[in-house]
């Protein structure tokens, strides 16, 4: 029984009692009120990397996470792999809360890439929308070129220099 289906079962029975009844009275308010103070456990929210591999063995979840362990050296290097590895991720743990509880998907970060100083209209690195070719121009993003990149964007296009370059300002933006 979940927590929706317990308020339900409490929210049926009676609240009052008659002169022919002899069930002690129960204050349903009070009871609902302490029920709906309970904790409910939250979906994760992991990278999109994280649920693509949980989305391709979620079937045989202990088995895959078995298998990787197991043959870990013998994986190739990714994304993935680096989380999985991290001793600050928690992966197992993320993984069976993922299973049981759900999990959402976290957003990706977008950065503006700025020229350091170059003024003008030149100094922000931009993606033309239709073509995917990339300029320094304006700041501003509109329907042909788009300003704001993930860091995968810009790795896949060759761009991940920027990240370690002292003439490059990078800004995260919403």
């Amino acid at each position: 029984m979940n927590k929706k289906e317990l308020i339900e079962k409490i929210e049926s029975l009676p609240s009052h009692t008659s002169i022919t009844s002899f069930r002690p009275y129960v204050d349903k308010k009070i009871v609902l009120g302490l029920i709906s103070q309970l904790d409910e456990p939250e979906k994760v929210a992991i990278p999109k990397f994280v649920a693509e591999w949980y989305e391709e063995h979620k079937d045989s979840l202990e088995v895959s996470i078995f298998d990787y362990v197991y043959r870990i050296d013998k994986k190739e290097e990714s994304v993935f792999k680096k989380w999985f590895v991290d001793s600050t991720t928690r992966p197992f743990q993320i993984l069976v809360n993922m299973h049981q509880f759900g999990y959402t998907v976290e957003e990706d970060k977008r950065y503006r890439v700025r020229v350091k100083g170059i003024c003008g209209n030149h100094e922000t690195l931009n993606c033309e929308k239709h073509s995917n070719e990339w300029l320094f121009s304006s700041s501003e993003e509109n329907r042909t070129y788009k300003t704001k990149h993930t860091r995968k964007e810009l790795e896949d296009a060759g761009f991940g220099w920027v990240f370690d370059c002292e003439g490059i300002e990078i800004e995260e933006v919403e």
